[in-house]
C-alpha cells in the first residue's frame, strides 16, 4: 500500500527518530515505524488478520471507515484506507495515517 500522512508532524515522526521519540517515547516510536512498514508491504487489510500481535480491528461509530493497530498496550495507530484509480486504470490502495492515540482516551 502507499502511505500518506494526515499531518506534517506524523510524516516527520516517521522519518525522524528524534521527532518520534520526543513525541511518544522510545517504545511507541519504534512500533510506529514498524506498523507503518507493515502497512507498506501488505496488499489488503485481510493480510493484517494473519498477525494477531498487531491487534488489527476496524473502528465503529463515529470512527467508521478507520482502522487501528496496537502500538503498545495503551497506544494505537489509527489509519484509513482509500482506493484510487491511476491514469493507466490501475487501482492503488493508500493507507492514510490519521493519528496515534491513547486507547479509550486514558
Amino acid at each position: 500500500m502507499y502511505i500518506e500522512f494526515r499531518t506534517k508532524q506524523l510524516k516527520s515522526c516517521y522519518f525522524s527518530e528524534k521527532a518520534r521519540v520526543r513525541r511518544w517515547g522510545r517504545a511507541v516510536a519504534h512500533q510506529y515505524v514498524a506498523r507503518i512498514d507493515v502497512l507498506r508491504i501488505i496488499d489488503s487489510l485481510s493480510d493484517l488478520r494473519k498477525f494477531p500481535s498487531l491487534s488489527y480491528h476496524p473502528l465503529k461509530g463515529d470512527r467508521r471507515g478507520q482502522h487501528a493497530l496496537r502500538l503498545t498496550r495503551r497506544m494505537r495507530l489509527i489509519f484509513s484506507v482509500e482506493e484510487e484509480v491511476t491514469v493507466d486504470g490501475a487501482v492503488k490502495k493508500c493507507a492514510r495515517i490519521e493519528e496515534v492515540s491513547k486507547h479509550y482516551g486514558n
